[in-house]
């Protein structure tokens, strides 16, 4: 399979998995089946960040025929973690955080420790969840997969 089939390939059907994921999720809630909040929607918004890297495991052999998934993950993360990048964006986020908070607090007139929750299980819960969806399911599919193919295809 020629790199532009495969890359074809891969986004149909990461994106097919997602819009079919929203259609199923709209038709449950529509009906009342699904609430339209609390850990029902927390589990398909987790679902729906790790489309890209279902879809990846899914078409692994089609993308890859002789290849293990072990060498493929090996190959796309072998760059390390630059400890000051890390460091900068913690801080930045903790400021933007921060900052909203404050603002929150001036807008309503109460103190800034107020409009923080800074409980154990607040902490854990979010650290868990910041885990589970978003970026963390993305990678595997689009910055390994994706990225990857798209820097060694000829335009």
């Amino acid at each position: 399979m020629t790199d532009k089939k495969r890359i074809i390939v891969f986004v149909v059907c990461a994106y097919a998995f997602f819009w079919t994921l929203l259609v199923i999720a709209g038709v449950l809630i529509g009906t009342g089946i699904m609430p339209g909040d609390g850990i029902a929607m927390k589990i398909g918004v987790v679902i729906g960040s790790w489309t890209p890297t279902i879809a990846l495991l899914v078409l692994f052999k089609k993308l890859y025929p002789g290849s293990s998934a072990g060498s493929f993950f090996k190959t796309a993360f072998k760059e390390r973690v630059k400890w000051g990048v890390l460091i900068i964006v913690t801080v930045v986020q903790f400021v933007i955080v921060g900052c909203a908070a404050g603002l929150v607090a001036y807008s309503k007139n109460v103190s800034l420790l107020s409009t923080l929750s800074l409980s154990l299980q607040t902490i854990g819960m979010g650290f868990v969840w910041t885990l589970l969806q978003g970026a963390t399911g993305e990678e595997s599919g689009w910055r390994g997969f994706l990225q990857q193919t798209l820097e060694n295809f000829k335009f």
